[in-house]
């Protein structure tokens, strides 16, 4: 789990988020030098606060640097104020209370472990960070991730969550018509519009897999990653091979949902058929829209 200074380390609990993949494991590379890095990015392993060449590394593939990221995220979460308040959003002392600062307070009274961010609001506060999270949002939202969870629990240090507190983007600028989308738009974020048409029942997703050695009943758990699952080859105690067994009912599970979407009317050209994307929810999202 993630807590800062003070914190009562180990009672939130990390839970791995189906919706991007956050397990994955990506590589840093330094660029002043020829070392590289391997970081987790939904624990922060790998990740330190100090040392000089911190501000050169970036994640391999992309111009992300983790700490950049998260500091200046972090800015913007003490930082940003909207410019329409909401009533009674007056601070004390006169003065306007950040945004996300109430929203990390709802957070601690409602006990409610998300954290809904316009992005709207970040391309006003700092455009760059925008851009790196439409280009690459699997390794820029485990690191809002790091970030907020690191805030909130400077903020809220006896404060006690289900789990981590998960950042869910919305409103972004890039709006696609169904019609349009193209292999371009694959693993970046982008907006669609459209009516459900279809919801299916409640599917239950392995989330994390419990394995027994048949020969001296050792057990093992595997978190999924992106749906696979790396069974053990090897027993850790007796060293057999091939000898651990799944015991799905001792395995966790998620919930999940698909989701049909259909072209709005508006966008369908005249006597064409319209086209539908197949979407996913997970968790608390279950069941939170309905066809029509």
């Amino acid at each position: 789990s993630c807590g800062g200074p003070g914190s009562n380390r180990g009672a939130t609990p990390i839970r791995p988020r189906s919706d991007i993949g956050a397990r994955q494991r990506v590589r840093e590379i330094n660029l002043g030098g020829s070392e590289s890095n391997v970081v987790d990015p939904a624990s922060g392993a790998g990740v330190t606060s100090e040392g000089v060449s911190e501000a050169h590394l970036v994640i391999w593939g992309t111009d992300v640097n983790v700490m950049e990221t998260k500091r200046t995220f972090g800015l913007f979460l003490r930082q940003y104020v909207d410019d329409i308040p909401s009533e009674g959003g007056d601070s004390p002392m006169g003065g306007i209370e950040p945004l996300y600062l109430q929203r990390l307070e709802e957070i601690n009274i409602l006990e409610e472990p998300f954290l809904n961010v316009n992005s709207d609001h970040l391309r006003s506060f700092n455009e760059d960070l925008y851009s790196q999270l439409i280009r690459y949002p699997q390794e820029i939202i485990p690191t809002f991730d790091l970030s907020v969870n690191e805030l909130f629990n400077e903020l809220y240090p006896d404060s006690t969550l289900p789990h981590q507190i998960q950042v869910r983007p919305y409103n972004v600028e890039k709006t696609r018509n169904m019609r349009m989308l193209n292999p371009e738009d694959i693993d970046q974020l982008i907006t669609v519009s459209g009516m459900v048409i279809r919801t299916s029942p409640l599917i239950p997703e392995m989330r994390e897999a419990f394995f027994q050695c048949f020969i001296c009943h050792e057990t093992k758990t595997v978190e999924i990653d992106r749906g696979r699952i790396a069974e053990p080859a090897v027993c850790p105690r007796c060293q057999s091979l091939h000898s651990m067994a799944l015991i799905h009912n001792r395995s966790m599970f998620t919930d999940k949902q698909m989701i049909k979407l259909q072209e709005a009317p508006e966008d369908m050209p005249p006597g064409q058929t319209p086209h539908t994307v197949v979407l996913y929810a997970h968790h608390d999202l279950v069941d939170s829209v309905q066809p029509g």
